[in-house]
């Protein structure tokens, strides 16, 4: 009776680290996807800060992220408050976590001089 007892005691305490482990991994997974986001995401402000002011055309232009599985890049440059001295630069990287959509978004402002954020 007591080996039954052990037994159920010690394999209740072996699947709850299993359950912590299996958690603990999903989690690190997502915050791995993130983390690649918010990645691609300053990769991208870096790019257009590397740009003159004079080639930050207004539009959208979206592209798939390779390190993201399902995932895509957008960036649109529209000019700020109608002054033609000043951009907004929008960038927002979407992908699919477990069936559920999730984004990153970073807004910044461009002039002749430089990106401020």
């Amino acid at each position: 009776m007591e080996v039954l007892i052990a037994i159920f005691v010690i394999g209740t305490g072996l699947l709850t680290v299993y359950s912590m482990f299996i958690l603990s991994s999903t989690i690190i997974g997502r915050s791995h996807r993130t983390n690649q986001a918010y990645l691609v995401a300053n990769r991208a402000i870096e790019q257009l800060r590397a740009q003159p002011f004079s080639s930050l055309a207004n539009g959208v232009t979206t592209e798939t992220v390779p390190e993201l599985p399902s995932a895509s890049l957008t960036r649109t440059i529209s000019s700020y408050n109608s002054d033609s001295n000043l951009k907004q630069i929008d960038i927002s990287v979407i992908w699919q976590d477990k069936g559920q959509p999730k984004n990153i978004d970073i807004v910044s402002l461009a002039t002749p001089r430089g990106i401020n954020n």
